[in-house]
């Protein structure tokens, strides 16, 4: 199940103790997107409304145009954005993807 966040989500800067995730997407799992710290925290992703897992051997998650914005494998680090401006608001156990100028 992709997670999609509530309408009122709103992102507090939080301390994390890690620098680096790494995406895993399985379109067949129950928890078909989570992300991996380097600490060895398995953090739950959100997702806007509009985003959704490939099917099949397509494991990859797209926004509401269709647009790749990750795959399995992906690394993002601490204070980087994702493809398309999507940016993300983390927490120690928590990771939530942002549309592109969002102001929450």
């Amino acid at each position: 199940m992709l997670h999609h966040y509530p309408a009122n989500l709103a992102c507090d800067a939080i301390g994390v103790d890690y620098k680096t995730m790494i995406f895993h997407v399985d379109p067949a799992a129950p928890e078909q997107v989570s992300a991996l710290t380097d600490t060895g925290v398995t953090l739950v992703t959100y997702w806007p409304p509009d985003f959704s897992v490939g099917s099949g051997a397509e494991w990859v998650v797209r926004d509401g145009s269709g647009n790749v914005i990750v795959t399995e494998g992906d690394v993002l680090k601490l204070g980087q954005g994702l493809p398309a401006g999507f940016g993300v608001c983390l927490t120690p156990a928590k990771l939530y993807v942002l549309p592109a100028g969002w102001g929450g």
